[in-house]
């Protein structure tokens, strides 16, 4: 889901949209702060914000 909406694999994202995953039993929340088109294994830590 993107800002709460279903979404699909191709579903662009932009900076302050929040993305819930759904897997299994569980479920990832965040908050995209970055978007860049090659991210470092260093960087990649910066590009989000989990929520929950």
């Amino acid at each position: 889901m993107v800002n709460e909406n279903i979404s699909k694999p191709g579903t662009e994202v932009k900076v302050g949209d929040i993305v819930e995953i759904r897997f299994g039993s569980g479920t990832l929340k965040f908050k995209i702060l970055k978007l860049v088109d090659n991210a470092g294994k260093d960087e990649a830590s910066t590009l989000y914000e989990i929520m929950e």
